[in-house]
């Protein structure tokens, strides 16, 4: 395997993933877990790649190689190593599509792109974040302090966006503070018993069924949060209350001229 795919299998996150979404394989004296195809997607979801393509997932699982003779078909699961192998056939693509999208917000060709533009990437990418939230990343990725981001900053940063589900590292370690407070037994994930007081303590309450909702679409199998999870999450949550906020806006702006009066924000803030 390539030094990427072994570095992959060597990555704490990514096998902290695959156990949440593997199971122990059947007929296996030494319960060696493998991951069913059926949660592949979800398993990518968490790790940054968000709806991932089929396609994709079509392609990489027909290049992966029997190994100690084992036979592989159409529905065969994933070895940690073999999910590594899709798992960089993502990264890749992702790396590609990168230097596309850098390309075509480069408009004057000069190798760098401002702030202005890099969030516009984030906005396509349904990741809404702020003149702040834009300021720290461009601190963690602008190298040479050019106030620009050249290419190789430009995939630093998307890849610090990417990890933390939009969220800066900043952001990132505050939720962890939180996950930690509310995986009571220290297990490192959290259940949809302890959701809902994370959730309050955030600004989101949520009810115990809310929160098995939430559970039953990011987390694996077994019912509990990883900390990447909890990220997707919040994101989620955060992503779902500024679409409230964007429509509630548009109801009241009336006149469409994308600003409201001093009575228009009245009649929103009644409304929230």
């Amino acid at each position: 395997h390539t030094p990427e795919v072994q570095d992959l299998v060597k990555n704490q996150v990514v096998a902290q993933v695959f156990r949440s979404f593997a199971e122990v394989q059947a007929g296996s004296l030494s319960r060696n877990l493998v991951l069913p195809q059926s949660n592949l997607a979800r398993a990518l979801d968490t790790l940054g790649h968000t709806e991932p393509n089929k396609s994709l997932i079509k392609t990489s699982l027909a290049s992966l190689v029997p190994v100690d003779g084992n036979i592989r078909d159409a529905t065969s699961p994933l070895e940690l190593t073999e999910f590594c192998v899709v798992v960089q056939a993502f990264d890749e693509r992702r790396r590609q599509s990168l230097k596309q999208h850098f390309r075509a917000l480069d408009t004057d060709n000069s190798g760098a792109i401002d702030k202005r533009e890099f969030r516009r990437l984030l906005w396509e990418n349904g990741y809404t974040v702020g003149p702040s939230q834009l300021d720290e990343i461009f601190r963690e990725a602008d190298e040479d302090l050019s106030g620009l981001i050249e290419m190789h900053e430009f995939e630093k940063a998307v890849n610090i966006v990417y990890t933390h589900h939009g969220f800066t590292k900043n952001e990132a370690e505050e939720l962890f503070k939180v996950f930690d407070r509310y995986d009571a037994d220290k297990s490192g994930s959290i259940s949809a018993d302890e959701l809902p007081s994370a959730l309050g303590w955030l600004g989101w309450p949520a009810t115990i069924e809310e929160s098995q909702e939430l559970v039953d679409t990011f987390a694996g199998p077994h019912g509990e949060l990883l900390r990447p999870q909890f990220l997707r999450v919040m994101r989620h949550r955060l992503e779902e209350e500024l679409s409230e906020m964007r429509s509630l806006f548009a109801r009241c702006d009336t006149n469409r001229q994308g600003t409201l009066s001093s009575t228009q924000v009245v009649d929103l803030l009644l409304n929230l």
